[in-house]
């Protein structure tokens, strides 16, 4: 697609993400991340401008009917396959159509020109607690105007506004309280909630010169709270912890050398980072990072192992203050029937040793995909079986069947899991190009069907679960796209 130059991209970035960060089709943080990272890179401008040229062939061409939910969907698969979920509270198993889908949007984004030039960090050089400027978006033709008001039967958060990739976390040991970040031009800004979410106060800047962060709170410390972000400007990542609620944080030290971020989690009190080595050409090298009793974050694995067990993508990572759980590998369900390449690794000892662990209920596996932040209630899918979940209220000891799936929905994406073992999820069609299916999927404690209360917007995913003093759900918090760029997000919420 680019004539041959001497000048290469720092971040060995292909044409193929390129074009995808272009069409808005990554998850914020590498939205932010690769924004920034154009604005100095002669080789990645260059093939900017050829895209721009063969925009302009392709505007003769008749432009696709896209639908809002193809994009949310295919941003939300990327994001997943990309690099693994942003927490441990979110995991996608993917139908047989959406690799098609998938394809066919690639191809069909790319001819709409959604037009824009933005920026990323750069891995190299840089000074920490810069921002870097770039022009405002072109304008697309298709872009959606930032809407007056929410969704029918979702609320906007109060008093958070928009953001680049905001983010919000509840704290299980206090279900009334929260925390939530906005990003606006680099400064994190840190506010907190004592009634679920309901109304919010602002706790002031956490940092500045950041894109985007990482959001979670100690199942067992409703004031220890965690921010992972990607500065703006400079290689590395920022590390923040604050122990008195958000009022004031440090930087703790954390010593990785890779340039991925891969995911967060708790075991009981001890926060789990996942780091990973990406754009390296098909290597890969992850690095998993832990702070116990509130120390200096020490690397858990031996040269990208746990156990000598290889890890790469970490879509599970967390546990209870007895048992650490990593997960490693992907799962993924297609015409040729369910293909459950993960390894689910367990540690007794605070990290020191590792080993496999697995699941099974009346002689079937059962494959983890979910937990509770605590590391109490767990969900997981039977082998072959993509939508006959199990739940486990013992920390996987035994499990209980679920009602078996609705009609028509090949498998589920976003699952969420309550501590008193209601979950809620949303269909894979969600993200086809024809006939999406947009329900919303809720299964309370103890019923025997799913019910579908409400449906999902366009352009907008399950993020957390405000419950109360019993861990039974009472709103579902989502992030939702202002625009079908994916360049302004809003917290909503809805009852349940």
């Amino acid at each position: 697609m680019t004539s041959p130059t001497a000048e290469t991209c720092a971040l060995g970035l292909t044409d193929e993400r390129l074009s995808a960060w272009r069409d808005g089709l990554l998850d914020p943080v590498e939205i932010a991340r690769i924004r920034a990272h154009t604005t100095t890179c002669r080789a990645c401008q260059r093939r900017l401008d050829n895209f721009e040229r063969m925009g302009w062939t392709l505007r003769s061409q008749r432009t696709p009917d896209l639908r809002s939910q193809v994009w949310r969907g295919l941003q939300t698969r990327m994001r997943e396959t990309g690099r693994s979920s942003m927490t441990a509270r979110t995991r996608t198993l993917w139908a047989s159509g959406a690799a098609v889908a998938a394809a066919l949007v690639l191809v069909a984004l790319f001819a709409s020109l959604l037009a824009r030039r933005a920026g990323s960090p750069t891995l190299g050089g840089g000074t920490p607690g810069t921002t870097a400027t770039t022009g405002a978006p072109t304008p697309s033709a298709t872009a959606t105007q930032v809407p007056a008001q929410a969704p029918p039967g979702w609320k906007f958060s109060q008093g958070l506004g928009t953001s680049m990739a905001p983010d919000i976390a509840f704290a299980l040991s206090s279900p009334s309280s929260a925390y939530a970040y906005t990003e606006t031009a680099g400064a994190i800004v840190v506010y907190v909630s004592q009634d679920r979410g309901q109304t919010w106060r602002s706790l002031g800047t956490a940092t500045t010169g950041q894109n985007s962060c990482d959001l979670s709170v100690d199942p067992t410390n409703a004031r220890d709270v965690l921010l992972i972000c990607t500065p703006a400007a400079s290689s590395g990542f920022t590390v923040l912890r604050s122990l008195d609620g958000g009022v004031t944080w440090t930087r703790p030290h954390v010593d990785v050398s890779v340039n991925c971020y891969g995911g967060s989690g708790w075991a009981g009190p001890t926060p789990l980072l996942a780091f990973s080595l990406c754009d390296s050409g098909g290597g890969s090298q992850t690095q998993i990072l832990a702070s116990v009793d509130r120390g200096p974050f020490t690397r858990l694995d031996v040269n990208g192992k746990l156990g000598g067990t290889v890890v790469g993508n970490i879509p599970l990572l967390g546990g209870s203050a007895t048992a650490m759980y990593v997960q490693t590998g992907y799962m993924q369900f297609d015409s040729s029937g369910a293909q459950m390449n993960e390894t689910t690794l367990r540690s007794d000892d605070g990290g020191k040793t590792w080993a496999p662990v697995s699941f099974s209920a009346g002689g079937t596996r059962i494959h983890l995909l979910t937990m509770t932040p605590d590391g109490q209630t767990f969900v997981g899918v039977y082998d072959g079986a993509p939508t006959h979940l199990a739940l486990s209220i013992d920390n996987g000891r035994s499990w209980r069947s679920l009602p078996a799936g609705p009609d028509g929905v090949p498998s589920f994406n976003d699952v969420l899991v309550a501590p008193d073992g209601a979950i809620v999820a949303v269909s894979s069609r969600l993200a086809l190009l024809d006939n999406p299916d947009p329900r919303f999927f809720y299964l309370p404690a103890g019923a025997s069907a799913w019910s579908s209360p409400f449906n999902m917007p366009a352009n907008a995913y399950p993020r957390a679960l405000a419950v109360d003093s019993s861990g039974h759900p009472t709103a579902l918090w989502a992030l939702y796209a202002l625009d079908d760029r994916g360049t302004a997000w809003e917290l909503i919420a809805h009852t349940l």
